[in-house]
């Protein structure tokens, strides 16, 4: 793609436009663009009209938020727009997520906080993305594929069509006066303005969690924060590799902030809050902010000093779900506009990649005359509960934010489920085949319930934790199991035995998963009980817990439990996780049955 405009359809050519178009996209932000895109590709005969108020050139680095891609997200726009070799052109490799978990007392230099990272690029690849650049570029390519983009025009009001065979009629209002078009469907990815979800009154919110973000036109580099002479702490990123590459999350009690490495030499900063330990007013000022930034992480507080925030963006209660993102009456809301989870893991883009290829199957079925108005309502429920899963299964790690190794394998959990589970409804259409969703729910639908016991059990051990358990460094690539899981996750072109396999598998796995976390969650508070876990393991997942008088009534050590071999997992964790109470399990001989 190439940067530079090539043609603008501006407010001024708003009249040479067509009046009837078989799909209107109000909003050419990333996901009204990449929707476009996919659409073209699907059905190269169908008439498409993006229409957007901003004109080019849009801002660089200093746009909008959110910048960095998971792998899942990072995969649609690779294998479903197209555009890899361009991400790996213009924009910046991810260096996955890396933590820093706050001490005792703010202020504790950077080497003293335990640290969580990968220490390599592994694939499948995630990007740290200028939207400015990225949405200029789009729009150059909507063109080039004769995709209709309006720019300079505002959606003043829409008309939804009252029966099956009328019209949309979306009235666009520009620097030459008022125009009408009519549409056969009309695709919301307006983002947070939410034309159709605000006009309905279908917005879901989740209260409480607020966040700012601004952007500075020079490189904020963590490594710069350390002295050169800490040469085992430098080594950590690995040969050639750099934490500015990686999301950088500060992490304190209730509160995170990321830093991202932007292309062009910008940063990208942020403040996350739960609302408890740290109000959304306490920051939610430019002046509060820099103050709130000196008092919890003066470390960045000095690194900012004399450069200029380029931006200030404030979002209470920042997330919500639509209740309601598709209809059979030929709408549909994309993104944002439909949803907007925690920002933690960067979700934001595998919404953009759900919402938009659910949209563009109903509208081929809809052109093709296959009726869709069950699926539809299907539909619904699921990307709804998709979305208020996902933020809560991500919120509920906030409270373990001031516990440094509960956290790390919370995050470790959330993202072995996130490879395991979530990535394969993309890479395999199942938000398409309802019927393949509950073959595989029927297969591992007990996950959601170990989930809840694992929350539960996570929830004990922060407020029983003595902190025995200790952690400096974790580097996932040193976990074989982690590894594996990326790899599986995104394996190509499994047919439905396969599938079925692989979502057995992977339940196995995070079954084992749990109970190491068990064992780490007796180590540091009850290290007394764990003379009571048997040298062969036969433990029953599901029934975790640190309250031993639960054990017998729930099952834990019933002897027809299963045995577990957990060294894959237990031995390259307590090489960076201090538990050496635990050394007696890496000794048995144990054969998993």
């Amino acid at each position: 793609m190439n940067e530079a405009v090539s043609r603008t359809r501006s407010a001024i050519e708003v009249h040479e436009v067509a009046s009837e178009w078989d799909v209107v996209v109000c909003g050419a932000g990333v996901a009204g663009l990449t929707f476009a895109l996919q659409l073209r590709q699907r059905l190269p005969g169908v008439s498409i009209a993006v229409v957007d108020r901003l004109e080019r050139p849009l801002p660089r680095a200093a746009f909008k938020v959110g910048e960095a891609t998971t792998e899942a997200g990072a995969w649609y726009l690779t294998e479903v727009i197209g555009i890899g070799d361009y991400l790996e052109q213009r924009h910046v490799r991810k260096l996955g997520l890396r933590m820093y978990f706050q001490g005792d007392t703010p202020g504790h230099s950077l080497d003293a906080r335990p640290e969580i990272g990968v220490s390599r690029f592994l694939t499948p690849y995630a990007y740290s993305v200028d939207r400015g650049r990225l949405e200029n570029d789009l729009r150059g390519l909507l063109e080039e594929r004769a995709i209709h983009l309006i720019e300079g025009g505002n959606v003043a009001d829409f008309q939804l069509a009252a029966d099956d065979g009328a019209w949309h009629e979306i009235r666009i209002e520009s620097k030459t006066g008022m125009r009408r078009l009519h549409a056969r469907w009309l695709v919301d990815g307006s983002g947070r303005r939410a034309l159709l979800r605000r006009r309905m009154g279908l917005t879901q919110h989740n209260p409480g969690y607020g966040s700012v973000w601004f952007r500075v036109a020079t490189e904020i580099d963590v490594e710069d924060w350390v002295a050169p002479e800490s040469e085992s702490w430098h080594s950590r990123a690995g040969n050639g590799a750099r934490r500015y590459h990686a999301t950088c999350h500060l992490v304190g009690p209730g509160y995170w902030v990321w830093l991202i490495a932007l292309p062009g030499g910008y940063t990208s900063i942020g403040i996350v809050s739960n609302g408890k330990d740290h109000p959304y007013t306490s920051f939610n000022t430019p002046d509060k902010c820099m103050g709130w930034i000196e008092r919890n992480e003066p470390l960045l507080a000095a690194a900012l000093q004399g450069h200029e925030l380029c931006d200030f963006a404030k979002m209470p209660n920042y997330s919500y779900v639509t209740r309601q993102a598709f209809s059979a009456s030929r709408w549909a809301c994309i993104g944002e506009a439909a949803a907007f989870p925690d920002p933690l893991y960067g979700t934001g883009f595998e919404v953009i990649a759900l919402s938009n290829s659910m949209t563009v199957n109903f509208i081929e079925k809809d052109f093709r005359g296959t009726p869709c108005a069950r699926e539809i309502d299907a539909a619904n429920r699921f990307f709804t509960q998709y979305c208020l899963g996902l933020t809560d299964a991500i919120q509920s790690s906030y409270d373990y934010f001031g516990h440094p190794v509960i956290a790390t394998l919370k995050v470790l959990w959330d993202t072995l489920a996130g490879w395991l589970f979530n990535a394969p409804l993309l890479t395999h259409a199942l938000y398409d085949d309802p019927e393949m969703r509950l073959r595989l729910r029927a297969e591992t639908g007990r996950f959601y319930f170990l989930s809840r016991r694992l929350r539960r059990l996570m929830n004990e051990w922060s407020r029983a934790q003595t902190q025995m358990v200790r952690l400096e460094y974790l580097d996932f690539t040193r976990l074989p199991f982690f590894r594996a899981a990326r790899q599986a996750g995104f394996r190509k072109e499994m047919d439905a035995a396969t599938l079925l396999a692989h979502h057995r598998d992977s339940l196995a796995l995070m079954e084992r998963f749990t109970l190491v976390i068990f064992l780490l969650a007796l180590a540091d508070c009850r290290p007394g009980l764990l003379a009571r876990v048997p040298d062969d393991l036969r433990l029953n997942a599901w029934a975790v817990g640190l309250d031993p008088g639960r054990w017998e009534v729930d099952g834990l050590l019933a002897r027809d439990n299963p045995r577990h071999d957990l060294d894959d997992m237990l031995r390259p964790l307590l090489s960076m996780i201090r538990a050496p109470v635990l050394d007696r399990f890496l000794e048995s001989e144990v054969v998993g049955g």
